[in-house]
């Protein structure tokens, strides 16, 4: 599972109203920290975003096109928001882009890792598919809105047929 949070901001937000938002977001998903966090590709620099994000933890911003948000569907999409940036949404749907860009990352590094060997052998490549579900809906804050978003791997698709135990390494494997 991966979660992270997507931030909209004012050009008034400041690093502690970006904190505090952070905050938030994770009280009320009951996590620690986020793998990541999605803004705006235009607000990825902006330095209250990368100072408010650095105070909150050591996690990376990624920044998505206007374009990119706009073609996520979204549970509260606004049309100010829509006239001023060109996407009706930035909180959420910047969640749910970061939630999916790091699941794709993570997918094409952990599972690849742990499956090559049965793979090789057996001549199959598995396939994943990814949920991506809004864990919290748009928030608001003082000059910041927030949102959080999860990515779960829903099942598994083989080319041929492979089983689980097949994927685990025995101790006949492992080396001393």
């Amino acid at each position: 599972m991966i979660i992270t949070a997507g931030i909209g901001l004012s050009s008034r937000a400041g690093p502690a109203d970006v904190f505090d938002m952070l905050t938030t977001l994770a009280r009320a998903a009951h996590v620690l920290t986020f793998v990541g966090v999605g803004t705006l590709d235009q607000r990825r620099d902006n330095s209250a975003l990368i100072d408010g994000v650095a105070e909150f933890a050591p996690i990376a911003i990624s920044g998505f096109s206007a374009s990119q948000l706009g073609a996520v569907s979204v549970h509260a999409p606004n049309s100010w928001v829509l006239d001023t940036v060109g996407t009706p949404s930035v909180a959420e749907a910047s969640a749910m882009c970061a939630a999916r860009l790091y699941a794709a990352n993570a997918n094409g590094a952990a599972e690849q890792a742990r499956i090559a060997d049965v793979a090789h052998r057996k001549g199959v490549r598995p396939t994943h598919r990814v949920a991506i579900d809004v864990l919290v809906p748009k928030t608001l804050g003082r000059y910041v809105t927030g949102a959080v978003a999860c990515a779960t791997w829903t099942d598994r698709v083989w080319t041929d047929r492979v089983s689980l135990a097949d994927t685990n390494y025995s101790t006949a494997h492992t080396t001393d």
